[in-house]
């Protein structure tokens, strides 16, 4: 329990506070009408207040499958300190709202500075929402329930469950909301989200189009030579010197499609690697936010200790590996100790959301009458591809914690690209092209000069340099040799 603080700013507060929390609980962060129709997009909404001197999490109703896409839309202040100093805290701090899946661990569904999130499910379960006063447990339930008596506020949540991944459909729905309600924070945090996903949607879809469009062009005209060709060969009045003209001009028009088909894929890899650098951004953004979280977790926490007496929280000393690590490994090893004078009641490791240590989930206790003072870790840790958050978190005798985040960056091994270039417009026995050779180039200036492969692993062969004995060379020789197994040739 915090020290008290009494004062008519005190009264006044808990007044404003026990309206707005009366005002929550029949509003939403969407300004819908009674009973209007959600569209179809929508697969499930939920709106419910998070009221001050409530610990642990609520049950919202909304059921979650793995993979489900939606978006949590959460706005408004917890006083946890009334009076005291810095005792206000925001929706958009980042570490305030808890979720959780079922009986699940807990995370925090907003980064910092964010009133709204888009959150892909990695698990399934009905969606349980709270908010966090101090200290809790791997499921989010608070270690010290009796320090949110003294809590005034509300949070108001939304919770959204969309029936696919339309942004397209998203964004309009977002935008008639801001349309009504310009001033909601978390409304217009969703509407710029759904906005930046839309455009990569469309831009995308646009190019798969022509791809696809160009794909059936391409084979479109290898039916129609190939026709050509079996005609030709049939009617003996043609002799086989002569060579059909038509044909040759399929295979330019083949030729051509075909670079322009490069070209398109080229494009949809680029906007693919944007979208792959957005959700980059995000998570350093993300990584922000933990840090920034961690900051004001400890002037919290410092808060706590002066107002029942000075108490130190454990030393958690990690060995390796270090933070901010990248490594082509699957695998880490995690090794260091917890260290407290007055004993290590509990300790918990987890990696991406998931139980390391102990093995059943449920985090060591130690149940000895003389606690011990140092605790020693030594877990090999499975990382997956990209970055992973590590937690180390150890609670003392006298309840106080400290918590140890690292980040660890799998980086997938380097694999070199390797390619065979040829353009051929002189031909002993067809008509000749125009624009093989200019295209073979256009190629290999794409791969080397845009996509950055060194010049040394393109061959490219033009018209008498593309012989039977050289194209065998490059192939079965220089490339087979050179090449490594993981390569993409």
């Amino acid at each position: 329990m915090k020290a008290p603080f009494f004062s008519i700013q005190r009264i006044g507060l808990a007044l404003l506070f026990f309206f707005s929390a009366i005002a929550c609980s029949t509003t939403s962060n969407l300004n819908l009408a009674k009973n209007e129709q959600l569209p179809e997009i929508v697969k499930s909404h939920k709106s419910l207040a998070l009221n001050g001197r409530r610990p642990g999490m609520i049950n919202t109703g909304v059921w979650i499958e793995e993979g489900d896409q939606y978006t949590i839309l959460a706005t408004g202040t917890i006083d946890m300190w009334p009076g005291g100093p810095r005792h206000i805290y925001k929706a958009e701090n980042g570490w305030l709202v808890m979720a959780r899946y079922g009986n699940g661990y807990a995370f925090e569904p907003l980064n910092r500075g964010r009133n709204s999130d888009t959150i892909v499910a990695h698990d399934s379960g009905y969606l349980y929402v709270g908010y966090k006063e101090g200290p809790v447990d791997l499921m989010g339930n608070p270690d010290n329930p009796d320090s949110y008596k003294d809590d005034f506020g509300s949070i108001l949540i939304d919770v959204i469950v969309w029936k696919e991944e339309d942004y397209v459909q998203i964004f309009e729905f977002f935008n008639e909301m801001y349309r009504r309600d310009p001033e909601n924070r978390a409304v217009a945090d969703a509407l710029q989200y759904a906005k930046n996903n839309k455009e990569y949607e469309i831009a995308r879809q646009q190019v798969v189009k022509k791809v696809d469009e160009t794909k059936q062009m391409i084979e479109e005209l290898k039916e129609q030579k190939a026709q050509t060709e079996t005609g030709s060969q049939t009617d003996t009045s043609i002799p086989s010197a002569v060579p059909s003209t038509k044909t040759g001009v399929d295979q330019e028009r083949i030729v051509k499609l075909e670079t322009r088909l490069t070209e398109l894929m080229a494009e949809v890899a680029q906007l693919d690697e944007m979208k792959k650098q957005l959700e980059e951004e995000r998570k350093k953004t993300e990584q922000l936010s933990q840090a920034l979280e961690e900051t004001a977790g400890r002037e919290k926490d410092l808060l706590n200790k002066l107002s029942v007496g000075v108490k130190a929280a454990p030393v958690i000393v990690v060995a390796s590996p270090s933070d901010g690590d990248r490594t082509e490994s699957r695998t880490i090893q995690l090794t260091g100790v917890a260290e407290d004078d007055t004993g290590i009641s509990q300790i918990n490791i987890n990696a991406n959301n998931k139980v390391i240590l102990p093995k059943d989930g449920r985090g060591i206790r130690v149940k000895e009458i003389e606690l011990p003072k140092r605790y020693h870790f030594n877990e090999r840790i499975a990382l997956d591809k990209g970055l992973n958050t590590i937690t180390i978190r150890s609670v003392d005798a006298d309840g106080l914690t400290a918590e140890v985040v690292l980040r660890i960056t799998r980086i997938e091994r380097r694999r070199n690209v390797w390619a065979l270039v040829v353009g051929i417009n002189e031909y002993q026995n067809v008509r000749n092209l125009k624009y093989a050779v200019n295209d073979a180039q256009a190629f290999y200036n794409l791969l080397v000069k845009q996509n950055q492969i060194p010049q040394e692993n393109v061959i490219i062969l033009i018209d008498q340099q593309a012989s039977l004995r050289n194209l065998r060379r490059a192939l079965g020789t220089q490339l087979k040799k050179r090449a490594g197994k993981e390569d993409i040739i």
